[in-house]
Parts: C-alpha cells; structure tokens; sequence
C-alpha cells in the first residue's frame, strides 16, 4: 500500500501528529527545514482544535501575540514605504486597470445612491414634521376655543340661575302632571 499522503486542494487536514509536524519539509528555495513554522496574519486568531487550553498554550499565546504585534509593524513599515513613494499601483494590466475603474464606478454608485436615499428621506421626514406641526397648532386652537366655549357656558348657566331666582316669584309654579 501506497504511504504517500495525498492532498486535496481546499482541505484541510484532518489532524496533525507530532510526527508529521517534526517531518522535514522543503521551503521554496529547495533548503531543508527541520522545524517549519507558521506565517502569523495579523488580525487573525490562532487557531486551535482543543477547547481546554493547558498551562502550555499561555506561552505559545504570548509568542504569537508578539509575532502578530512584530507582523502588524511590518505591515505599517511596508504601508508606509508604498504611500511615500509616488508609485503606480503595484498590478497595471488591462484586467487591473478595468477592475480599478468597476471598483471606482462601483464606488460612486453606492454613494451616490445612500445619499439620495437619505436626502429623499430626510424630505420626507421634514414633510412629516410639518404636518405634525400644522396639526399641533390647530389642535391648540381647537382646545383654546373649546376653553372658551366652556367658559361661556358656565357663565350663561349662571346668568339663568340667576334670571330663573329672580323671576320665580313671578312666574306660576309649573304643576307636574303623574
């Protein structure tokens, strides 16, 4: 039987052993590493099969955390390098150039259309809020008028209890009939 491991592209491998961890591999220069070693990609977490972390991982988590922080440095340094120089962008074929120009195209279109999404609304709610404030007002008008009715109503209702008092003994007493 064939001892020959086989990759699949897109996979990941299903466990690692310590032998094939401590296995030589071959960098792209044709040298023999005997301990390979990870890239660290900054923003990413380690990652880790075990949820239980052991006093072990406390060191390899303080390494990586000074391996992310070293990666992120590098990455301002060579942020940093490409802004000051007034280079061209790195990739300038015409696939990249029509790529550049769609993103830009894209760019414009997505901003333009959430500003006239939120001006379109913005008038509407400044439409709203007129009508709201017109409907305010009248109502205030409305409770204004009514206090005011009130209080001639109570005033006339007093004027006739007073009529009424004043003209009983002169009037015939209303006889009710069963």
């Amino acid at each position: 039987m064939e001892s020959k491991p086989r990759v699949v592209a897109g996979e990941a491998p299903e466990s690692d052993s310590e032998e094939e961890i401590k296995s030589k591999v071959q960098d792209t220069k044709g040298n023999t590493l005997t301990n390979p070693q990870g890239i660290v990609v900054a923003g990413e977490a380690p990652e880790s099969d075990e949820e239980n972390e052991d006093a072990g991982s406390v060191s390899s988590c303080a390494s990586v955390a000074s391996a992310s922080s070293s990666a992120s440095q590098n990455v301002k340094q060579a942020s940093g390098r490409r802004s000051k120089g007034n280079e061209g962008p790195k990739y300038n074929s015409l696939l990249h150039k029509k790529l550049r120009e769609r993103n830009i195209s894209l760019h414009r279109n997505i901003l333009e259309l959430t500003s006239n999404t939120i001006h379109n609304a913005t008038k509407e709610l400044n439409g709203i809020n007129q009508g709201l404030l017109r409907s305010q007002v009248t109502l205030q008008e409305a409770a204004t008028s009514l206090h005011l009715l009130l209080s001639m109503a109570t005033k006339l209702k007093d004027s006739l209890t007073v009529t009424v008092s004043l003209a009983a003994p002169f009037l015939p007493a209303a006889q009710h009939s069963p």
